[in-house]
């Protein structure tokens, strides 16, 4: 009789650790972090996060160059899709110092239908001179 009831909790114990892990590895997918560095003096940082809707982006570009600059862009200055870009929003000017951080508002998008790549563009003008960054990051969902 005992040992039914070892074999019965063992097997309780298993199937309850594996409904855990099952559950747990389809929530948190993507919590993938990257940091691309662009001409010269300019990194692209990047948090890709999976949600219940879809896919959270955080992003922003950090500026390590030694004089101050002024950036000018229209919103948003990192455009993320995973086809085309739009940069039709209202024109941005911000003052970037070495080290300076420029966050970007969140972005939200719908899960891939058949994609594996986020696309993600910068487009602005670092005074006066145009600047266009391109980078495709890999995407990977584990259902």
């Amino acid at each position: 009789m005992q040992k039914w009831i070892r074999w019965i909790i063992c097997l309780i114990l298993i199937t309850g650790i594996w409904i855990f892990l099952s559950l747990d590895k389809e929530k948190v997918v993507l919590g993938k972090t990257s940091t691309v560095s662009f001409e010269d003096d300019f990194l692209l940082h990047i948090r890709i996060q999976q949600t219940d809707e879809g896919v959270q982006v955080q992003n922003s570009i950090q500026y390590l160059g030694e004089s101050t600059v002024v950036v000018e862009h229209k919103q948003p200055l990192i455009s993320v899709s995973y086809n085309t870009h739009s940069f039709e929003g209202e024109t941005v000017q911000r003052e970037m110092k070495n080290g300076n951080i420029y966050y970007q508002p969140k972005a939200d998008l719908e899960f891939p239908e058949d994609k594996e790549y986020i696309r993600f563009k910068v487009k602005c003008k670092v005074d006066g001179e145009d600047l266009e960054f391109d980078y495709t990051e890999k995407i990977q969902f584990d259902t």
